[in-house]
This record gives structure tokens, sequence and C-alpha cells, in this order.
């Protein structure tokens, strides 16, 4: 009996290690999800971020003052970005990478300088981020999920229908 709960350990010990890379969800990559509600002077600004390859990512949520400046607000995109990026440096003893947050548009003229607050700078019309090299679209307000009932028992491969959703917009 020992033996055989010995050989079920190692099985998921084997395949805990082959499943150590996470699945990456392609909808949600190269998307930063801005949610502003009326009549607040806050926004949140969430992206994924992934600074190796074949990495998952890391996920940053930046609760920002819609009043702030647009260049203290690149600036702070960058330093949370910078940190993680260094911090995960350092156990490798890489050299330093530098953050580069670039913002554009690909439909109007757009002068970075000419922006004076992160509203102006999110509310552009088309406007992306270029973040080292990889380009995010700017999705303002999507409709998210909140809360979601489904049943009990659930069978794999099977399509799952809820008997409750309920929407955040």
């Amino acid at each position: 009996m020992l033996n055989l709960l010995q050989k079920n350990c190692r099985c998921s010990v084997t395949l805990r290690n082959y499943f150590a890379t996470y699945p990456v969800i392609a909808r949600m990559q190269n998307k930063v999800i801005i949610k502003h509600e009326e009549n607040d002077s806050r926004f949140t600004f969430s992206f994924i971020y992934s600074f190796k390859n074949n990495s998952p990512g890391r996920q940053f949520n930046l609760c920002r003052e819609l009043e702030e400046s647009s260049v203290q607000f690149v600036q702070r995109l960058q330093t949370n970005v910078s940190k993680v990026i260094t911090k995960h440096h350092k156990k490798k003893k890489d050299e330093d990478q530098k953050v580069c947050a670039r913002f554009y548009s690909d439909k109007d003229r757009f002068v970075f300088e000419d922006i004076e607050t992160a509203k102006d700078l999110i509310y552009f019309p088309g406007i992306k981020m270029n973040l080292n090299g990889t380009d995010y679209d700017l999705v303002i307000n999507p409709p998210l999920v909140e809360e979601v009932k489904i049943a009990e028992p659930i069978l794999s491969t099977t399509f799952v229908y809820p008997f409750k959703l309920k929407e955040d917009n």
C-alpha cells in the first residue's frame, strides 16, 4: 500500500512540473483595461506585462488621479514596471534593463507634449501604449463580469451556462 502511495505522489510531482508553464489567454494579452466611473476623480490602469519570453507575465494595476500630469503618470508607470524587472534581475544577476513607455495614436495626430493630464491621455482617440517593444490597445470601461453562479456538477469538455450573470457596467 505504501508503495502505491509513493507512486501516486511521484506522479503528481511530475504533473506539477509539467504544468509549470501557465497557459496564456491570448485575448487578454496586449490590452490595457482602464476602469473609470463617472463622477470619480480616479481611474484604474491594468495590464499584463511579460518581461521574459514564454512567461505568463505579471499584472500591473495602477490607481491614479485623472488630473495628474501625463508626464508624472508615465514616470510612475515606468517606475512600477522597472521595480519588478530589477527585482527579477537581481536574482539572476543580469544587466539592468531600462523601461520605456511610449503612447501613440494611429488615427489622429498625437504629440505627447501637448497632452497635459492623464485624463487627456487615456481618452485620446485611438491611443495605444508601447512598453519595451510590446504594443497595447487601451480599452476604457469594457464589460466586466462581477459575479457568476453556475451549476455544481461540471463535466469536463462540456459547455457551462451560468444561472446568474452580473456584469460590472
